[in-house]
């Protein structure tokens, strides 16, 4: 196939530059927000898994090889530089200096979005409206954000998808594949970002593409496959394993079930709260198989409209991640962090209804951590909050589908 220049994605030199106001001010935004939240960067309640993550900072700094004897490590390779320099830097003020990182974090994926915006031609006078929800996030979904290492994968997504619609797929290939080492979910976003390359670039660059992103794997993941293959490799087999988690979308309908009176559910401690029992199980294989389905299709709606525009290729991109989040049989509260950015960046017709329910998202998300530990195992009013979170996610991914199914081309 012969790469066509997408001519669309062309930057006039002072374009980004005419959008560092609205940058600035969401940045401001965001620290005033990240200040006053819940768990925020003025307190040190709710430190949510910031101690989790200190323990591991402090293996590591005592000599101990993560993957190894000794050293059971539930997160992927990439996960490890945010774990580990808050424990060099100062020890003492491990909380304070893993949530700066985060802010960190959480700026650069503001100055990516901002950047991504300018490509897709975004006036100045929207960006700040549009970037309203990135920058009010650490209110919205309270002490989740900063005390979760999440926002560390969502920068390394928000530079990939920033080099992809820069058409420098090399680049987002490395990107992509860090993201993927720090957290799985950017795995949703390959098959989409394939076909990306193979309409814009061609297919050299997909192979070459291809190539980066392996060998950035290689590189992340080869390490600790060399020195401790089955440590790694039993971290993800615990992880694909896992029960049906009490707050994912399958739960939710055992849980509203249970609420009718038509079920009964029995919940244990597992890596997380879990539901027990054959149906439970049938119903986190089931809904595991219906995410799969979920980003196949998306990827193959994406393939069928033809589109070589950016703002299709984001839309596709973030229904790959909702696809993701939302028949996931794990939905963890910081999953809700990965949605944060595709809120500015589905730009057109729906960019209205994708903010609100993204803030929506955050919002249940943020009552579901305050009321809904205990409150959903005695199965109380928090199981119609986390449902109806659950169905936000659903609907979300129905409206960008039905966004990117409207765009094929000769319709």
């Amino acid at each position: 196939m012969t790469a066509v220049p997408a001519s669309s994605t062309a930057l006039e030199p002072t374009r980004l530059r005419d959008q560092w106001r609205a940058a600035a001010a969401a940045i401001v935004l965001f620290l005033v927000a990240a200040a006053l939240a819940r768990g925020g960067l003025l307190t040190s309640l709710h430190p949510g898994d910031v101690g989790h993550y200190e323990t591991f900072g402090r293996r590591v700094r005592e000599g101990l090889f993560p993957y190894g004897a000794g050293f059971y490590f539930e997160y992927p390779p990439f996960a490890l530089p945010v774990f580990v320099l808050p424990e060099l830097i100062s020890p003492a003020h491990y909380l304070l200096i893993f949530k700066l990182l985060m802010v960190l974090c959480s700026i650069g994926t503001i100055l990516a979005t901002t950047a991504t915006l300018a490509r897709l031609r975004v006036p100045e006078a929207k960006t700040l409206p549009l970037l309203a929800v990135v920058a009010l996030s650490p209110l919205l979904l309270g002490s989740t954000y900063l005390n979760r290492y999440d926002p560390w994968a969502v920068l390394l997504t928000s530079l990939a998808l920033l080099a992809f619609v820069s058409e420098r797929a090399r680049t987002g290939a490395a990107l992509l594949a860090l993201a993927f080492a720090a957290k799985t979910y950017p795995a949703a976003i390959v098959p989409v970002a394939a076909i990306w390359i193979f309409r814009t670039e061609g297919k050299r660059r997909l192979v070459e593409a291809a190539a980066v992103f392996a060998g950035t794997s290689l590189l992340v993941f080869g390490p600790f496959a060399v020195r401790a293959f089955g440590g790694l490799g039993n971290s993800y087999y615990t992880q694909a394993k896992r029960s049906l988690q009490i707050e994912s979308t399958g739960a939710s309908v055992l849980l509203v079930a249970d609420k009718l009176g038509l079920y009964s559910i029995h919940w244990f401690r597992g890596m997380s709260v879990d539901l027990a029992g054959r149906l439970a199980d049938v119903v986190g294989t089931l809904t595991s198989l219906v995410q799969i389905a979920a980003i196949l299709a998306v990827a193959w709606i994406y393939w069928k409209s033809g589109r070589r525009d950016p703002e299709s290729f984001l839309v596709a991109s973030a229904a790959a991640v909702f696809a993701f989040v939302a028949f996931n049989k794990v939905f963890s509260q910081q999953f809700a962090v990965w949605l944060v950015p595709f809120a500015p960046l589905v730009y057109g017709s729906i960019v209205a209804w994708t903010a609100f329910l993204v803030a929506g998202i955050l919002l249940l998300t943020n009552v579901d951590t305050v009321w809904g530990d205990w409150g959903l195992r005695n199965v109380d009013w928090t199981i119609w909050i986390v449902a109806l979170r659950n169905v936000a996610v659903v609907a979300m991914l129905v409206l960008l589908a039905r966004e990117l199914w409207s765009r094929r081309l000769g319709v």
